[in-house]
């Protein structure tokens, strides 16, 4: 229990003295998305486009954001900027998305032990996946772009309409962020209210303490 308290209060103290500091987030966690490129793409079979070892879990494809970001990271020393090996690295990331999916925009949640859950609109992976599209959409082929986009319309529109009307909990609470963002680069106000309206209710009912 003495430790278990230490390790709290030590938490809590970093907590306050990061606070009492400018947030220098980028520039801290820069060298490490860059170090981690070259291994992000030795982890991607590329005739599948999937990431990672058997079995092939949806989340393995989290890793296409930190390679867009690094793709469109224009800064000093980058090598990565615009590496068109990374780019195809992201866009295979995408299309493996979307062969895994069903008719619903839909994905196994599967874990690595093998055991599934049903369906899911992962919302971890479709943060990272709208994220990633808003940085390499302009470099995009003009029939690979158009089949994200259709893709990622289905899935968004299947969470608004099947995910959001249910009850307030995390997984929602991710999916309209994503729907919110998916928002501002697809322009569609439709889809930034449902996000927006979902994570106000999601405010409304947390508990003053958090």
């Amino acid at each position: 229990m003495r430790r278990m308290l230490s390790v709290g209060m030590i938490l809590v103290l970093a907590g306050v003295v990061r606070a009492q500091q400018v947030s220098h987030f980028r520039e801290e966690f820069w060298p490490a998305v860059q170090k981690a490129v070259p291994k992000l793409v030795r982890e991607q079979d590329v005739k599948t486009g999937r990431f990672g070892d058997e079995p092939w879990i949806v989340t393995d494809q989290n890793r296409m954001w930190p390679l867009a970001v690094a793709w469109g990271e224009k800064r000093e020393g980058n090598i990565y900027y615009h590496d068109p090996k990374v780019l195809e690295a992201v866009m295979k990331g995408g299309d493996a998305l979307i062969d895994g999916m069903d008719s619903e925009g839909m994905w196994t949640f599967r874990k690595k032990d093998g055991s599934t859950w049903g369906q899911i609109y992962m919302p971890w992976t479709w943060s990272r996946w709208i994220r990633a599209y808003g940085i390499i959409k302009d470099a995009m082929p003009a029939e690979r772009r158009a089949r994200w986009e259709k893709a990622m319309t289905q899935g968004i529109e299947g969470m608004i309409a099947k995910v959001l009307p249910e009850a307030l909990q995390n997984i929602p609470a991710t999916d309209a962020a994503a729907i919110y963002y998916a928002g501002q680069i697809f322009g569609r106000e439709d889809w930034k209210k449902a996000g927006a309206d979902y994570l106000h209710r999601i405010v409304e009912a947390q508990n003053p303490g958090g």
